[in-house]
């Protein structure tokens, strides 16, 4: 799980950012490891997080500060479905 800590603003975002995946995967093949070792797992679970601004004109769903291992923000703001 790539959001149990939330660095940077406090939103609600995608756990696993497909774009994330595919960096770790590239960054693997660059450091020597061959492709067909490689096996990429892909969550099949979300969160809900309850939007602390809830307007019908937010561009964003705020989360509350909810800190872990140092950072302001964690996947407990929510909960798992």
């Amino acid at each position: 799980d790539m959001r149990s800590q939330v660095f940077g603003r406090c939103i609600a975002s995608a756990n696993s950012p497909l774009a994330q995946a595919e960096r770790g995967l590239t960054r693997y093949v660059q450091l020597g490891v061959p492709k067909d070792k490689l096996i990429l797992g892909t969550p099949w679970y979300g969160y809900v997080y309850p939007c602390i601004n809830s307007g019908p004109t937010d561009e964003y769903c705020g989360i509350r500060l909810k800190p872990f291992r140092g950072v302001n923000c964690s996947d407990a703001a929510g909960f798992e479905v």
